[in-house]
């Protein structure tokens, strides 16, 4: 028997148990989708991660100078600017970064109430440090800080919801206080990935905060002062934190202060890491159905030779080799999951239009932010198909190889006398 009457044979076969091979190829249709989907979705990510952290973003830094509290004295913006003065070489300029996303929520207009709000206080500088686009009105101002107006610069997300497009001039109660929006940020600003961001001049949001306390290793207590500051390009980064280093020591002392450094690059790692890391979990996940499929699959071969083995018997009595037994039973194996995954290529595809709907929000590490993935630019890579399509053909002759070789080894004399 030939290639093309084995194949005929196999798609015959595969026709009269429809019902039975469906049930398999289903696990098949599942897994080779998800497979698509999630290769296309940590691509995307990753990509979108790369084009969107500049050189320039990558070249800020978060500090924390954590400062023993029964210390008298802890840095401020003003030490800062005064180092960024002295050391223009190295450093670009600084801001006070006052937030604590645990305070989620408490933001509201009129009857109106976003639950997933929170607020960053920084002064003027800000805007320069992370390219924040003002859409209308104006940004942060140094009066405003000096005056601890209240006053604050707010999202699209939030100006639409809450305010219907129409925020300026509005009065917005925050965390109880009432504060007036004198800006509303573009869209393509780099904080604006995440949802629900309001700025506030970092006086006022220090009011609503207070001061953040923390415990040591040790059981010490520390005030927790964070600033955003940038280096004059990543070449600097280094240099930025000697730069500190020495600078702190001189005003706060030895062992009375310490450093918590991160640069955006090391966060950009952490991002990638982090999308990763999760889309291996879910593809160990999605091969644990492959597994199930390809067990089904030779579950189902098993039960179709012991129904077929007369019919085996017969053939071989009329000339069929063993060759051509097995190679009749391995087509079958191939042809379902080939079905299966060609159904779930399609599945797949069509899914992976639907990213920016389907992981709309995703929460980065334990921070509780939501990342906007709305904004991707969604395209297909050939190799995930393609991969899919492989591993679900692999596992229809891996699964499919011992039932065949089974068929093969039957006895034409036992075939054919069997009940």
């Amino acid at each position: 028997m030939n290639i093309r009457q084995s194949f005929y044979t196999a798609a015959r076969n595969l026709y009269v148990n429809k019902l039975r091979f469906a049930q398999v190829m289903l696990s098949l249709v599942i897994a080779v989708a998800a497979v698509i989907v999630i290769c296309n979705t940590c691509r995307l990510m990753v990509q979108q991660v790369e084009t969107s952290w500049t050189p320039d973003i990558l070249s800020n830094i978060d500090v924390y100078i954590d400062t023993r509290v029964e210390l008298d004295k802890r840095p401020t913006i003003e030490n800062l600017d005064e180092i960024v003065k002295n050391n223009p070489d190295v450093l670009l300029g600084a801001s006070p970064f006052i937030t604590n996303h645990t305070m989620t929520g408490n933001v509201r207009y009129d009857n109106k109430y976003c639950k997933e709000a929170y607020f960053i206080g920084v002064n003027e500088k800000y805007a320069d440090l992370e390219k924040v686009n003002v859409r209308e009105g104006r940004f942060i101002q140094y009066m405003d800080c000096r005056r601890e107006q209240n006053v604050c610069v707010v999202s699209g997300d939030i100006a639409n919801k809450l305010m219907d497009g129409n925020a300026i001039g509005k009065t917005l109660n925050i965390w109880g206080i009432n504060h007036t929006v004198i800006g509303v940020m573009e869209e393509n600003s780099p904080d604006t990935t995440f949802n629900g961001l309001i700025y506030l001049p970092y006086t006022s949001a220090q009011k609503i905060i207070g001061d953040r306390i923390e415990t040591g290793y040790q059981g010490e207590k520390y005030y927790v002062n964070r600033f955003q500051i940038k280096a004059n390009g990543i070449e600097n980064l280094g240099n930025v934190r000697t730069l500190l280093i020495d600078a702190m020591n001189e005003l706060l002392g030895e062992k009375n202060w310490s450093l918590t450094f991160a640069s955006y690059l090391t966060m950009k790692g952490d991002v990638k890491g982090f999308v990763i890391s999760q889309a291996f979990y879910y593809m160990l996940v999605v091969f644990a159905v492959l597994i199930v499929g390809g067990v089904g699959i030779m579950n189902v071969m098993l039960a179709s030779v012991q129904e077929r083995t007369k019919e085996i018997g017969i053939r071989k009595a009329f000339g069929a080799t063993n060759k051509d037994i097995q190679r009749q039973f391995m087509l079958e194996s191939i042809i379902t999951s080939l079905i299966g995954g060609l159904i779930g290529m399609i599945g797949g595809v069509i899914l992976s239009f639907s990213i920016p709907w389907l992981v709309s929000d995703m929460t980065i590490g334990n921070s509780g932010m939501s990342y906007s993935t709305s904004y991707l630019e969604i395209s297909l890579a050939a190799w995930p198909i393609l991969l899919a399509l492989g591993v679900s053909v692999g596992v229809g002759i891996i699964f499919g190889n011992y039932p065949a070789q089974q068929a093969a080894k039957l006895e034409i004399v036992d075939a054919i006398n069997s009940d």
